[in-house]
């Protein structure tokens, strides 16, 4: 039987009997009104609210905020208990006479006060934001049911919260009186708008960010998650699917997700738009109880009994990461705002035979990397459980709700910032305030409460630029103890450090040193302070900020310049140290003052602009003069730089080597002289007037002077007119000098015109003299053969080194010294065998026909007999290339020695069982001197080889040499 619903704007309309007691929106004026029960008439029982044929798709809808002049419109009174009794009660009176009558007069009354009295069914207006809310007057009251979700409108005004639950006795559930969903004033907390009538309980609720939807977990004949739009107050569509107790629900930013988690273990997720289910997640082993989505919603986050949160990827269905650390069940899990980072608390185990009874008393509230998962933070306070965590917007600040008192806390530093105490009921919902200036959470009781929370850096910030000098110093004062969160007023508090006030300078410097250095953005804010001479302790503060930053404090270079006049030596030396640290890029504009503080009467100061020029980078060539000046005039630190400054100029300083002469000569100082021998040896050392300056310098007391004159002599060279000295130094008290000339001797550069001069140091009496002459002479070859008969007569010295030197010596002349053979001979029967060696070899070098005689000895070096010593075996592979040279002398060798035919039996042994090897090196010698090897001799031996020696390869080796002989023949 159809049922007629009158609305309050003259429209009728015909509805089903099946949905008395329900609601149905007017589609012409939107006024949400109760279908009346007729009398008499029991209406099924169904489990949820009539589902539209066809359902509204989800969307973000933001009614655009009204004018100032255009305030909401004030609410309507909603009362679905009234309504429908009256339409009743007014036909069973038609026919009661005046009483009749005067309920007649009465209902219309009525009527119009539900249509314009101070009413709850008034939809929350989306305004401007309101001003600094006060403080709660106590818990908002409204709700009998436990608090399931809480949020905010996106303009902060109003406050939503979703309650419900169910009463179990006698294994049947029973839903709680108070299953809604409630609008309230953030202002005071005035219930704004009701919207009740769910028949099932709600036990788990989400608000999309807009407030437009909401997201429930239902618990009836069956567990399912709807989808509900606020607006219309109406059931938009279901998901079935979960078996058990759904404990929490999530509704993706965007609308087109819907994550839920239950007693069943599962993580469901579902397409918003058609109901199609997407996933159902699997890994927690026990049940959910929190989830939480990314902005994105791509990235969901649950918390479980099981002590684990895990982090899913919703676009692929799969587990991205895993939390443990827990000690306890995991009552809350949050993603913060940026995704980078995860919270998790809670408290309580599982009783065996049911309920929830104290574990590891696991209070602590954790803070996770979201991607790695390593935990960063571990919050301690809390003394029960806790049943909320929630991000502030920027994800700076993480509220904490739980049994025992609700704390707010710094994400990064984890300082606790505030401590509200909460009733004794669980808290399980919580929300900050877009403007994050309020929060609000709910317990088990009903009860909501909101508080003030503590202004932040940008509130703050605005205070210290405002003109109450009380409120600065408070904000200052606040914002020290913000820590790292204060770091967005680092602009105002560096502006306040040059504030009128002396106390509000002192404040905003003790709060900048806790909140830890400026960065590179803030630069220029810092150049004011440093100018500053009325605060030396913003002063200091603004040199040590802007040292930290190095090169990129490169905008104030112009400030520490001024610094450097300044009267306080301490700002003097930072001013000058933080040049130094910027680098060549203050080099234009500061090198000239630093040099000036050079002078400074403060050695401390002094120093730390000369180590500033030294960073900056070497003078320009202009800047010469100005160096060449402090030598005559200058301070010792001041002289001591100019002397590093020119050197590092090299030929740019040229101008300054007169008087880099005359300090190297002059100063009292050892170590000036020896800078100054430094700087000549870089910027004029083959200047004939330097070289004479490096050897008057060798007679220096100081051996440091003595050994930098000798590297100016080494750097000239003995082909630039060095060499008297060099040879000079060889005679030198100081081994240091001595090795120093000798290293210029044996690889310096050397001219035909060092002949004459070499040649006479062959008589000299000192023993290093004559060395390092004789190795010289060698180097310059064919230019030295007018040396060779002095050089011969010095084979009669006593020292084998000498001798040895000698012979290498002759040998490196040549083709050129070949009639010193003769004098050569005798030195092949020397006491020294690595002499008699050397002169084998020399013999052969030179080409004089006394080789004959050393053949012996050369075809002896071609065996080894210490296998592991390097002077042997190279001495064996120069032996090789010297009879390859030969030729045929050197093949008529080899091939004596292979039969055994040198005189005395010497070389027998070459032949011997056990010196195969160097027959086999005999072997490969004849063959690389190939052609010419061509002797009957050499045949003859080769014959021997083949026929009788003991070893198989070598007599192959024998017979394919005589075959590649005649071949190459």
């Amino acid at each position: 039987m159809p049922i007629t619903v009158a609305c309050t704007c003259g429209k009728s309309y015909p509805v089903k009997d099946e949905f008395a007691g329900l609601k149905v929106q007017c589609p012409d004026c939107g006024v949400v009104l109760t279908i009346p029960v007729p009398a008499g008439f029991a209406p099924p029982r169904p489990t949820a609210a009539p589902r539209p044929t066809a359902a509204p798709r989800p969307q973000r809808i933001t009614p655009p905020p009204p004018t100032r002049s255009d305030p909401p419109r004030r609410p309507r009174v909603r009362r679905r208990s009234l309504l429908g009794p009256i339409l009743v009660l007014a036909v069973m009176l038609l026919g009661l006479g005046a009483v009749g009558a005067a309920l007649l007069v009465f209902v219309p009354k009525l009527l119009q006060e539900v249509d314009s009295g101070e009413g709850k069914t008034a939809k929350p207006g989306i305004g401007a934001t309101s001003g600094k809310p006060p403080p709660s007057d106590g818990p908002w009251k409204g709700h009998a049911a436990p608090i399931r979700a809480l949020g905010f409108s996106v303009d902060g005004r109003f406050v939503l919260s979703a309650a419900g639950g169910y009463e179990e006795a006698n294994g049947t559930k029973t839903a709680l009186a108070d299953n809604s969903i409630r609008y309230w004033e953030a202002d005071g907390g005035k219930e704004h708008r009701l919207i009740g009538g769910f028949r099932e309980a709600i036990t788990a609720a989400a608000f999309s960010p807009d407030a437009h939807f909401a997201a429930l977990g239902l618990a009836g004949s069956t567990f399912e998650v709807c989808l509900y739009d606020l607006q219309t107050e109406r059931e938009v569509r279901r998901f079935p699917g979960h078996t058990a107790e759904i404990h929490c629900v999530a509704l993706s930013p965007d609308g087109r997700r819907i994550v839920s988690g239950g007693a069943d273990k599962d993580v469901r997720v579902w397409d918003a738009e058609n109901g199609k289910p997407l996933y159902t997640l699997q890994g927690h082993e026990k049940p959910i109880y929190s989830v939480s989505l990314s902005l994105k919603g791509s990235l969901a986050l649950t918390g479980s009994g099981d002590g684990t949160m895990r982090l899913w990827d919703l676009g692929e269905g799969l587990e991205v990461q895993k939390y443990s650390g827990n000690a306890d069940i995991v009552w809350a899990a949050a993603l913060s705002p940026d995704g980078q980072r995860a919270a998790s608390a809670g408290g309580k185990q599982y009783a065996d035979g049911g309920g929830f009874v104290p574990g590891a008393m696991d209070y602590g509230v954790r803070i996770w990397d979201a991607v790695s998962g390593e935990r960063l933070a571990e919050l301690r306070g809390h003394t029960d459980w806790v049943g909320a965590l929630v991000f502030s917007p920027d994800a700076k600040r993480l509220l904490s709700c739980g049994a025992g008192g609700v704390r707010l806390w710094q994400v990064e530093g984890g300082r606790d910032l505030a401590h509200f105490t909460a009733a004794s009921s669980f808290v399980r919902a919580a929300a900050i305030a877009p403007d994050a200036r309020r929060a609000v959470w709910g317990n088990d009781a009903g009860a909501l409460t909101a508080v003030n929370l503590p202004p932040g850096a940008t509130e703050l910030a605005r205070d210290l630029a405002g003109n109450d000098l009380a409120r600065r110093l408070a904000a200052a004062e606040a914002l020290g103890k913000l820590g790292a969160e204060a770091r967005a007023a680092v602009p105002d508090l560096l502006r306040a450090l040059n504030d009128d006030n002396a106390d509000v300078r002192t404040s905003a410097l003790a709060t900048l040193q806790r909140i830890g250095p400026v960065e590179i953005k803030d630069v220029r804010l810092l150049i004011p302070v440093l100018q500053n001479g009325r605060f030396a302790d913003g002063q200091r503060y603004a040199l040590d900020a802007l040292t930290k930053l190095g090169p990129a404090a490169e905008p104030a270079v112009s400030a520490l310049v001024a610094g450097l006049t300044d009267t306080n030596d301490r700002i003097r030396i930072k001013s000058a140290e933080l040049l130094g640290t910027i680098g060549p890029s203050a080099h234009a504009r500061a090198w000239s003052p630093l040099l000036d503080l050079l002078q400074d009467d403060d050695p401390a100061v002094s120093a730390a602009a000369a180590a500033a020029l030294t960073k900056l980078g070497p003078p320009r060539r202009a800047n010469v003069e100005k160096l060449r000046a402090l030598l005559d005039r200058g301070r010792e630190t001041a002289r001591r730089y100019a002397l590093t400054a020119l050197a590092a100029m090299g030929d740019d300083a040229s101008d300054a080597a007169p008087s880099l002469r005359t300090t190297a000569a002059k100063d009292a100082a050892a170590d000036m002289r020896a800078l100054a021998l430094a700087a000549l040896q870089k910027i004029q050392p083959n200047n004939k007037e330097s070289i004479e300056t490096f050897a008057s310098c060798l007679a220096d007391s100081n051996d440091a002077v003595c050994e930098q004159a000798a590297r100016g002599l080494a750097t000239a060279g003995a082909k630039n007119g060095a060499l008297p000295s060099l040879l000079l130094a060889l005679e030198h008290r100081d081994a240091n000098v001595v090795r120093i000339a000798g290293e210029a001797l044996t690889t310096g550069p050397l001219d035909k015109a060092n002949v004459p001069l070499l040649s006479t140091a062959l008589q000299s009496k000192s023993g290093a003299v004559r060395l390092r002459a004789i190795e010289a002479l060698g180097r310059l070859g064919g230019d030295a053969v007018s040396t060779l008969n002095t050089l011969c007569d010095l084979l009669k010295s006593d020292k084998a080194e000498e001798r040895r030197a000698v012979l290498a010596a002759v040998g490196k002349i040549g083709k050129a010294a070949r009639a010193a053979g003769p004098r050569l001979v005798d030195s092949l029967k020397d006491n020294d065998i690595t002499v008699a060696r050397e002169t084998a070899m020399t013999l052969a070098q030179i080409g004089a026909p006394e080789v004959e005689q050393a053949m012996p000895l050369l075809v002896k070096m071609l065996r080894i007999t210490k296998p592991n010593d390097a002077g042997q075996t190279a001495d064996r592979d120069r032996a090789r290339k010297l009879l390859v040279g030969l030729g045929q002398p050197a093949a008529r060798g080899l091939a004596q020695a292979l039969r055994g035919e040198f005189s005395g039996g010497k070389l027998t042994s070459i032949v011997g069982k056990a010196n195969a090897e160097a027959r086999a090196t005999a072997l490969l010698t004849l063959e690389e001197i190939g052609a010419k090897a061509n002797l009957p001799e050499v045949f003859a031996a080769l014959a021997q080889i083949q026929r009788s020696d003991p070893v198989p390869v070598l007599r192959a080796a024998a017979k394919k040499l005589r075959a590649e002989i005649l071949k190459a023949k």
